[in-house]
């Protein structure tokens, strides 16, 4: 992606800001999922007169247009954002150091098979929390 995304932007129907341009650049460059104020923290070095209410007011923008992908890890109830790239991913997570580890792939095709036999119930996504100790926190 450019540094620059007005074009990315204009086709999700978004206007193209200064703030919103430095949202998608941190969140592009960033190798795991982040909380808003993790963001807002990388954010502030790069901007200070940046606000923590504009990089909420954007990361909904983008979630509700698909650019991100809104998790809300269930043990700290705490929403983590990353860029909504191809497929959906699933994570464990370190109770311990809170560490968030990436599945490789979706184990949930066969469950969702099995739920979705019963009863005409149409599944339209899922989400999958595994919770544990990772390999330095054992």
């Amino acid at each position: 992606m450019p540094k620059h995304y007005t074009d990315f932007l204009a086709k999700h129907g978004i206007k193209s800001t200064h703030q919103r341009n430095l949202v998608l650049d941190l969140l592009h460059q960033m190798n795991s999922p982040a909380s808003a104020e993790e963001i807002y923290q990388k954010a502030a070095l790069l901007q200070p007169t940046l606000n923590l209410s504009t990089i909420y007011r954007t990361l909904e923008l983008f979630s509700s247009k698909n650019i991100v992908t809104k998790t809300i890890l269930s043990e700290t109830k705490k929403a983590i954002y990353e860029l909504n790239t191809a497929g959906h991913k699933h994570y464990m997570v370190c109770v311990k150091c809170k560490a968030l580890l990436p599945l490789e792939n979706c184990p949930c095709a066969l469950i969702e098979e099995a739920v979705s036999s019963q009863g005409g119930f149409e599944i339209i996504g899922h989400k999958l929390e595994i919770m544990g100790y990772c390999s330095r926190c054992k």
